[in-house]
């Protein structure tokens, strides 16, 4: 459920009990749109168990956090991009190892730089173009937005999708009623 402030205290000279912009100083638009994929992918409902909840949450607060910063396509393609892990060098693991990879080895001020498009959830192609690392560049690829690629014919993600939907023994593929 996300927050909205009911009192009419005017911060920052906007009165957000009438504004449904408001986000909370620990939250950003990435999150707030993470956690939307997460219950959209989970149809909303969050299910008895443990082994579900770790699914969608995380087995930790970091875990959790990482799910936070988790391009939304991986987030709602989650067992078709876990799938791809393990056939090619593109889903949520090779992701999480770019991602640690870039939050270790960078300066503050790059990494803040970093954090701060992908929190702001807005990767447009001038924003990412300001950087020449290598390892920056592969991380915001995985951030593109995989959504038209899964649905378009022509793509090699769709080709993909369709070979994962096919297939009758992929364990980590949801059943469908």
């Amino acid at each position: 459920m996300k927050y909205h402030p009911i009192h009419s205290e005017v911060t920052d000279g906007i009165d957000y009990s009438h504004n449904r912009d408001f986000i909370g100083k620990h939250w950003n638009r990435k999150y707030i749109r993470a956690i939307q994929a997460i219950l959209n992918s989970t149809k909303g409902k969050v299910g008895k168990g443990t082994s579900f909840f770790e699914e969608a949450f995380g087995k930790d607060l970091i875990e959790f956090k990482e799910l936070l910063e988790m391009p939304e396509t991986f987030i709602l393609y989650r067992f078709f991009f876990k799938w791809l892990d393990s056939i090619n060098s593109f889903g949520p693991e090779h992701w999480r190892s770019c991602w640690r990879k870039c939050m270790e080895t960078l300066n503050d001020q790059t990494r803040q730089e970093v954090l701060d498009i992908i929190h702001s959830n807005n990767f447009e192609d001038e924003r990412i173009n300001q950087f020449d690392d290598p390892l920056i560049k592969e991380l915001f690829g995985y951030y593109s937005s995989h959504r038209n690629d899964i649905v378009d014919p022509k793509s090699e993600l769709y080709k993909l999708k369709q070979q994962y939907d096919a297939h009758p023994t992929i364990a980590l593929k949801r059943k469908r009623k």
